[in-house]
């Protein structure tokens, strides 16, 4: 009996002979040949066995050189993976044995010797692809192809593999051990992967090494990772192509070349949005520069108006900026202004904060939410960029720059383009439609058990779809592909990182509105003039004889304003700009409230760049307006000074006033429009129910300068008496009115300084408010109990005078209370010209300061234009005139905008302001009693082209008629 039980004297049961004959040849003594013709069949495959194990045979050998059973069986083996390619345990039983259906001990036995060439290192046991048998590969070397191992191994076990691999180098004995498979295979196998990219190799003197790509590694190994891993490098392989033909690309002509500049503009214009509206107006509301995050994001201001806009239920909600960011790796001073409070100050916070403002605001849209991407929005781009570049550094030494730029010098090179893009145009709106951040790799693989960021999984989605590759379903649950793709059909959310060019419907004339965010330079500009640049390129457009949209908006200054430029020369159509108003209230910071830390010297705030540079701490609002067919355009501010006057008055009985603003008219003028006078106050008094009409200067032209005799001579209304007359007989006809309870009057600087005024000390305007109460006197004279309150104002006390018992001044300004708001009106508010519209204003309240604290609203006339600003919670109202161009204005260059404007108020809704456009008057019919049946005869329509009182100037007949007997009537004596 042997020492080891098995019939053996020695190690592994070999005999003397057998062990000295191995010996001779591990010596060298003896070769493979002359060793085998030493050794008994017995112990032939203990030998075989142990040399392969001890690498001292190749495996070829060990299956040349088996007993003849087994040499035999691998044979057949070895021809039915010759045949198949990869087999099953079933196959070889079946070549085995005759018998059908093959016995279950013979399925057994075909296992056990296939467990054998496994153990032996011939084969490679794995799972089949669906997981539900096991097959065997060959490992002999170059038995496959490169493509067809990659094809063969399954892709778990591919998985399996690379995932096996610790950080550094690997020896193939260490993948083998790691995943329990043949070191035979493996080393073909990594040699397979290392042609297909995903594996490096790297040659060394005893054993080869190995370790996974740096892209890979980056990416984390999935079976969609690998897949995604080769797409990217054929797209560089593509781009790499392409860059050599650029390089040998001929152009055969200048056309060609325009044609190519055309195309690549055409990719790059916005695209129109014509848009239905439900209703008989168009409502808009715009609600921008929030910027969750930002300690003075005013949040409170939008939970106050939620009710009041759920009312209004505008067709279209107008929003941007509702994301501050968190300014990693850029304008890292700006740290100190973020939110600390509810972890506000990180971007997921922020985005969750900002999809519930946009929830509520499809609530209160009765069509659609606009968002459009901001300056904030493009630098959390650009900070996501720069993480991207450290983040992803493994792919930047991969040669994958068609992802992630390659190097932070190269922000202006073609990889940051591309990158930007896809982070400006596909992240961040899909950010907005599913409401909250992208999920980093430990949440994704929490859920899907890959640990892939989110972001990387929409980056591998996009490639899939570019080759027509079925998106795995697992991703689905992390990806929302709807948002993805586009704004989702069950939302009222548009999300948009371009300008937004809205075409309304044909009842509105086709009109356009274009709403942009920041149309300076920086995002931290702050300018004096907010419409210096639109206002600007607008002029220069029209100059150029473009049509120029209806409406232009702006969110970026955080600064309400506004005016119109002119009419284009195609359409005469109007086009009205304006910048919006922010939502953050940055009163704190204005009046020194704030800690140091949290405010001094963050140059790269706004709140920084208003309070120093603009010098003008801003006022939060959120801005209505209603278009209506006609023309005409109503707007309305939502600040806090409206919600403490709306609190203040909640308990008292409901007020509402309709204040009508009649100011240069010039009657007597060659500019004079009378028509349009008539209108106004018929439309104002009669179909509006105006409650105040408040005549702000400039009724009469007055005799202001020499050649006025001569240049107003056709008009017969060259006297200041034949001015007045004029006027009474076009007035007071609409008196008594069925609404009115006030009139206001000041005089402006065509009454003042008429010539002879300042030395006789008189007022060239009382005497239509001494007409107006002759008027109600003889009324209550003949019983009728009539009631008007009419005052015009020269002399006044100043009561809010910053010196005791208030200040008694000769000026024509005024300001009293309606319906909780306080109005000031004056015709010219500095005593110099120049300066902007509304700047002359503002410069005069803030001299004024806290004097004018308790104004709302200031109106001023005299420069002929529409201009408007929120600045110190005021609304500036520099309004225009209801007249034509002047031969001063002509040779200055100036062009009047002529609009009549409404004003309400009321304590339930605040101020409202309504423009109204010339060509509404021209086309609307008097329904007064004084003028309606001339209006209906058609006696109020100016003279047509072509025909003699058109060649010659002449107004409409009524008003020639007027012209004609005023001052003119001869008494016999």
């Amino acid at each position: 009996m042997s020492k080891d039980g098995n019939g053996s004297n020695g190690k592994n049961g070999l005999d003397p002979k057998a062990k000295e004959s191995m010996k001779k040849f591990k010596e060298g003594k003896i070769n493979l040949g002359g060793l085998i013709k030493e050794l008994s069949r017995r112990s032939k495959s203990k030998v075989m066995i142990e040399l392969l194990e001890d690498r001292k045979i190749s495996l070829e050998e060990f299956l040349e050189n088996m007993v003849p059973d087994l040499k035999k069986k691998w044979d057949i083996i070895f021809g039915l993976l010759k045949e198949l390619r990869v087999i099953r345990n079933k196959q070889l039983a079946e070549k085995l044995t005759l018998q059908r259906p093959v016995p279950y001990s013979a399925l057994n036995s075909a296992r056990g010797l296939l467990s054998k060439f496994v153990e032996w290192g011939a084969l490679t046991q794995t799972k089949s692809p669906d997981g539900k048998h096991h097959i065997y590969l060959c490992n002999l070397p170059e038995f496959y192809s490169v493509d067809e191992l990659l094809n063969l191994n399954p892709e778990h076990n591919q998985i399996k593999i690379l995932k096996s691999f610790s950080h550094g180098w690997n020896s193939i004995e260490e993948i083998a051990e790691a995943t329990k498979m043949s070191s035979l295979f493996l080393q073909e196998l990594l040699g397979a992967y290392v042609e297909q990219g995903v594996v490096e190799k790297k040659e060394g003197r005893k054993e080869s090494k190995y370790r996974l790509h740096g892209g890979l590694k980056e990416m984390g190994v999935s079976a969609e990772s690998i897949k995604a891993f080769g797409i990217i490098k054929a797209n560089n392989e593509w781009e790499q192509q392409e860059e050599a033909e650029a390089m040998s690309r001929e152009f055969k002509s200048l056309k060609e070349l325009a044609d190519i500049q055309k195309e690549d503009l055409a990719n790059k214009v916005i695209e129109t949005r014509e848009v239905s509206v439900d209703g008989d107006s168009l409502k808009l509301a715009f609600l921008g520069e929030l910027a969750l995050g930002h300690q003075f994001s005013d949040v409170e201001l939008i939970n106050y108006f939620l009710p009041e806009l759920e009312r209004v239920n505008p067709n279209f909600v107008i929003s941007s900026d509702f994301v501050q960011g968190d300014f990693r790796g850029i304008q890292v001073d700006r740290l100190r202004t973020l939110t600390r409070v509810g972890r506000l100050n990180k971007v997921a916070a922020q985005y969750k904060a900002a999809d519930l403002v946009l929830q509520r605001l499809e609530k209160v849209a009765g069509q659609n939410v606009f968002y459009q991407l901001s300056d904030d929005d493009y630098q959390v781009s650009v900070s996501r960029a720069l993480i991207a570049m450290e983040q992803y550094k493994g792919l930047r030494r991969s040669g994958l720059s068609s992802l992630f730029p390659e190097e932070i010098k190269r922000l202006s090179g073609e990889d940051f383009r591309r990158f930007m893009k896809f982070q400006w145009k596909v992240i961040q709106p899909y950010m907005y439609r599913i409401g909250r951040s992208l999920l980093n790799a430990d949440e994704v693989n929490s859920i899907i058990g890959d640990a892939h960021s989110e972001y990387l999984l929409i980056v591998f989605i996009q490639l899939f779809e570019k080759k027509g590759i079925p998106i795995p379903a697992k991703w689905k649950l992390v990806v929302d592909l709807e948002a993805l793709h586009g704004d989702k059909k069950k939302s009222k959310r548009i999300i948009t990182p371009d300008p937004i060019l809205l075409k309304l419907p044909e009842k509105f004339g086709n009109k356009e509105i274009l709403i942009v965010h920041n149309n300076g330079f920086s995002p931290v500009t702050m300018y004096k003039n907010s419409l210096l640049i639109p206002e600007a390129v607008t002029r220069q457009l029209q100059m150029r004889g473009m049509e120029t949209p209806f409406m232009q908006l702006d969110f970026h200054q955080e600064r309400f304003c506004g005016t119109k430029v002119g009419k284009t020369i195609q359409g005469k159509q109007d086009t009205y700009i304006f910048n919006l108003p922010g939502c953050k209230d940055t009163i704190l910071d204005a009046s020194n409230r704030m800690k140091s830390f949290n405010s001094m010297n963050i140059l790269t705030d706004k709140v920084h760049r208003q309070n120093t540079f603009r010098k003008e701490p801003s006022t939060p609002g959120i801005t209505c307006f209603e278009i209506f067919p006609d023309g005409r355009i109503k707007f309305r501010l939502l600040t806090h000074k409206m919600e403490r006057v709306l609190e203040a008055q909640k308990d008292k009985p409901e007020e509402r006033e309709l204040l009508a603003v009649m100011q240069d008219l010039q009657i007597g003028s060659i500019q004079m429009r009378v028509e349009w006078n008539i209108k106004a106050m018929d439309y104002a008094l009669y179909t509006r129910n105006a409650s105040i009409v408040d005549f702000n200067g400039d009724i009469i032209q007055g005799i202001n300068y020499k050649q006025t005799y001569s240049e107003n001579r056709p008009k017969r209304l060259v006297s200041v008496r034949s001015q007045q007359a004029f006027t009474k007989k076009l007035f007071l006809p609409f008196f008594p009115a069925p609404n009115v309870k006030k009139v206001r009057m000041r005089v402006g600087n065509h009454e003042w300084n008429t010539f002879g005024t300042a030395e006789a000390g008189q007022n060239n305007l009382v005497f239509l408010a001494d007409a107006l109460e002759d008027l109600y006197a003889g009324m209550k004279y003949a019983g009728r109990d009539e009631k008007l309150d009419i005052r015009c104002y020269s002399r006044v006390r100043f009561k809010n005078s910053a010196n005791p018992g208030g200040a008694t001044v000769n000026w024509p300004y005024s300001s009293e209370e309606v319906a909780g708001f306080r109005y000031a009106a004056q015709h010219k508010w500095s005593m110099k010209e120049g300066a902007g519209a509304v700047e002359t204003m503002t410069q005069w309240a803030t001299r004024m300061a806290g004097c004018v604290g308790d104004v709302d609203l200031l109106i001023a006339g005299h420069k002929h234009i529409f201009a408007t600003a929120l600045i110190a919670e005021k609304l500036f109202l520099q309004l225009s005139g209801l007249i034509d161009q002047s031969g001063y204005e002509m040779a200055g260059g100036f062009m009047p905008q002529s609009l009549f404007t409404l004003i309400e108020f009321s304590n339930r809704d605040g101020i409202t302001v309504e423009l109204i456009p010339m060509e509404f008057l021209e086309s609307y019919k008097c329904v007064s009693p004084a003028y309606r049946d001339i209006d209906a005869q058609g006696l109020l329509d100016r003279p047509k082209p072509d025909t003699h009182d058109y060649q010659f100037g002449l107004d409409s007949p009524h008003i020639k008629q007027l012209q004609e007997e005023i001052d003119s009537r001869y008494v016999d004596v």
